[in-house]
Formats: C-alpha cells, sequence, structure tokens
C-alpha cells in the first residue's frame, strides 16, 4: 500500500478509489479533484503491478515506492534507473508515481499509456492503466486526452464498475456531463452510489438542465452525509432555482420524493 506523505497528493491525482468519487466544480476543481481521484483504488493496481506470479509482493516495487515517499526527486532518479535497469513495467509505473509527486502530471499519463498499450493481452489490467492515464492527463489539463485514453479502457471493459467509477471525474473534468452521468447510471447498476459519487452525478444533472434529477441526488447525498460539502453548495444553487431540500439530509429516504421540488405557492 501506497503510505500518504510528501508525494500522497500527486499520487491521489493518479488513482481512482472505488466509491469514493466526488464533484469537481468550478470553483474548486483542484481540490475535488485530489478527493475523486484519492483513496484506495491505488491497492488494486499496485497489486497487479507490484506482484509476482506467486502474489508475492515485489520488494522492488515496494523499495521504489517508499523511495517516492521518502524523497520525490530522489525517488524518482531511482526509478528512471530501475527502468534502465529493465525493471520493465513495474519500474515504469513507479516512474510514473514519481512524476506525479514531482508534478509532471503530463509525463506520467504517458508512461501509464505506454504501459496499456504493452499489456492489451491482460485486458482488466490495461483498461485499469489507461483509466489510470486518463486521470493523470486530467492532472494535467488536457481534458480531450483524458478522454481519448477513456475510450481506449473502455474498448476493454465497456461494462465494468471500478472503471466507471474511475471515469466519471475524469468525464467530469473535460465538461463531458452527459457521460459522467451515463457512466454514473452504468455505475449504480453493479452498486449503491456514496454521497460524493451522487453530488457528481447531480452536477451533471444540473448542467444537462434536469434539475428534478439534480434535486433529488443531491438530498440522497445530503442522506448519506449531511456534511458534504460540495453537496451542501449545490443544494445553496438548487434553492435558488426554486428547490427545497433538507439541509442536514435527516429527512426519510422514504419522503425524500414528496419533499423535494419546486416550490408551489412559496410566499415572493
Amino acid at each position: 500500500m501506497i503510505k500518504h506523505g510528501t508525494s500522497s497528493r500527486f499520487i491521489a491525482a493518479l488513482f481512482g478509489a472505488i466509491g469514493e468519487l466526488c464533484l469537481i466544480p468550478a470553483h474548486a476543481q483542484d481540490r475535488i479533484r485530489e478527493q475523486a481521484l484519492s483513496g484506495g483504488g491505488q491497492d488494486i493496481f499496485v497489486g497487479a503491478m507490484g506482484t509476482g506470479p506467486d502474489g508475492a509482493v515485489d520488494p522492488d516495487y515496494q523499495a521504489c515506492i517508499a523511495g517516492i515517499d521518502q524523497d520525490p526527486e530522489e525517488g524518482r532518479a531511482a526509478a528512471l534507473r530501475w527502468i534502465t535497469d529493465g525493471g520493465g513495467n513495474a519500474a515504469m509505473h513507479c516512474a510514473a508515481l514519481a512524476d506525479l509527486a514531482n508534478d509532471l502530471p503530463r509525463v506520467a499519463a504517458r508512461r501509464l499509456f505506454a504501459i496499456g498499450e504493452e499489456t492489451r493481452d491482460d485486458p482488466t489490467l490495461a483498461a485499469r492503466v489507461y483509466a489510470q492515464s486518463a486521470q493523470a492527463w486530467l492532472a494535467g489539463g488536457e481534458p480531450d486526452k483524458a478522454v481519448a485514453s477513456l475510450e481506449r479502457a473502455y474498448d476493454l471493459m465497456p461494462d465494468a464498475l471500478e472503471l466507471h467509477l474511475m471515469a466519471a471525474p475524469v468525464f467530469a473534468g473535460a465538461e463531458r456531463w452527459a457521460e459522467t452521468k451515463r457512466v454514473l447510471d452504468l455505475a449504480e447498476g453493479h452498486a449503491s452510489l456514496n454521497d460524493n459519487a451522487l453530488i457528481l452525478r447531480a452536477k451533471a444533472r444540473q448542467q444537462l438542465d434536469d434539475l428534478d434529477g439534480a434535486a433529488r441526488d443531491t438530498q440522497r447525498a445530503l442522506n448519506q452525509n449531511p456534511e458534504n460539502i460540495d453537496a451542501l453548495i449545490l443544494r445553496g444553487e438548487l434553492v435558488q432555482a426554486g428547490y427545497a431540500i433538507d439541509p442536514v439530509g435527516s429527512m426519510p429516504q422514504s419522503t425524500v420524493g414528496a419533499f423535494i421540488g419546486p416550490e408551489r405557492g412559496a410566499p415572493n
């Protein structure tokens, strides 16, 4: 598991956490992108790249990751030496993490895309790497390239929960709101969405002029987490549009349909 230390901000920009998606509003894209792309998702990929055929953890990979955490610049130099010494895709992946730790997300994105191209005989792994390349492109301010990487991932895994959850913040960062909603709808077909995923879909619905749907998802997000700052911000916007949404999320789920909606006959 990658430790959270000096490099955690940039490592977070690479990895999508299953169930840890969050809204990416224009007013706080950098902060929210970290939250959207941080957490336990790295364990899935690190396990794939940093283990041998018997499932044992590669000590060289572990040492490489630890080096990045301790000193990002020296860790990157060590990762590049490992590539030169024939470390293969594990070394390439470690170098991508080091690129991110040194604020080089576009370099990381290229490395990850290259790993995806080389591992297409393992569709699950390749799709994950393409999706992470997309996230790195997004962190580097290249939304079009991010979407192109996602398309490569979806060629291999057209309906996988993990990929949908990794793709959603990338589509949102590219302001591809219809795609954002679509992949979260697909994800919900596999598992319940948490508050962050719900508020990301609410934002997409708001941008698509589906305010009823945005209000429903915002209420559901607040029911799960009344302190979700992005849900509270979106609630404020929807209140201005004439929707009543419980600010503390205390309304029972069964009555949400009656509770949310444009206020009728409200005093001026």
